[in-house]
């Protein structure tokens, strides 16, 4: 999450960590509280941000991720292939940004086995 934060030089007040305490979860995230493991970041909505450029690849390391709300920025570039590897990620949405290329194929064959929602503008790709 630090990598992503200090990429697009996020304004938000993300400190610490991510998921604990509770209370102070960063704004944006949803965590996954299970007793035997340590917090996770399941869900992140990054929507209407601010963020500019290329799409991370460090997305795909929150591999534990199950929807990315990515909506309504300045993103440019196309979609990285490493999102394909976020096997539990069953929501995307990049609407509202400036993306181009194709879809990955990874992704593509999700979004025809019902297994992913993709949420763009079509004919952007």
């Amino acid at each position: 999450m630090m990598t992503i934060r200090d990429k697009y030089h996020m304004k938000k007040n993300w400190m610490g960590d991510p998921c604990a305490p509770t209370n102070y979860a960063w704004k944006g995230l949803h965590c996954s509280y299970a007793v035997s493991t340590p917090p996770t970041i399941t869900g992140l909505n990054l929507s209407s941000s601010g963020l500019s450029g290329n799409i991370s690849s460090s997305f795909a390391s929150l591999k534990r991720l199950q929807y990315l709300d990515l909506s309504h920025n300045n993103l440019t570039g196309s979609i990285p292939d490493a999102l394909s590897q976020l096997s539990l990620l069953t929501l995307l949405d990049l609407t509202g940004n400036q993306l181009g290329g194709s879809i990955p194929s990874g992704l593509l064959r999700r979004t025809q086995d019902e297994s992913l929602t993709l949420r763009f503008v079509p004919g952007t790709f």
